[in-house]
């Protein structure tokens, strides 16, 4: 049995998986910065950068992007860009919690920044945690009064 491939079907899967991987690659770079506009559009890019991994293939991709939200970007200092990750905090919890092997790391790290974002100094970063909450909440992934005192 002979299978033919025409030229556009395999050089646009190609092309396909090719700017997957530059992509990633651009993000990581970004995340990494010691440039603070470098690492907001590594932040305001998580979301896009999850939705172009596949999850069977890309495991060892997902598992490096979910060590930046731990340790790099969790750890943020600047109110701007703590703002911006908690914002996105409800879609990138409905993102990684297709990943079963991470759901026990998911639950425990966004209720840690979520937790620390509540008790920031900054007015919007705290208002932004309340609004990440009260989603996760109406969607029903947190239980009602998790952040209760």
């Amino acid at each position: 049995m002979v299978i033919e491939f025409s030229g556009s079907e395999f050089n646009g899967e190609m092309e396909v998986e090719t700017t997957e991987v530059l992509h990633y690659d651009t993000f990581l770079l970004y995340a990494r910065s010691e440039n603070l506009s470098d690492r907001e559009i590594a932040i305001r890019d998580l979301s896009k950068i999850l939705r172009t991994l596949n999850i069977e293939k890309g495991q060892r991709q997902i598992e490096v992007v979910f060590s930046l939200i731990e340790n790099v970007f969790a750890k943020e200092t600047d109110s701007k860009l703590c703002g911006m990750l908690v914002e996105q905090v409800p879609s990138l919890y409905v993102e990684f919690m297709a990943v079963e092997y991470l759901l026990k790391r998911v639950h425990k790290v966004f209720s840690a920044l979520l937790a620390n974002a509540l008790d920031h100094a900054a007015d919007d970063v705290r208002k932004s945690a309340i609004g990440a909450i009260d989603s996760l909440v109406e969607r029903r992934i947190l239980p009602q009064g998790i952040f209760s005192c």
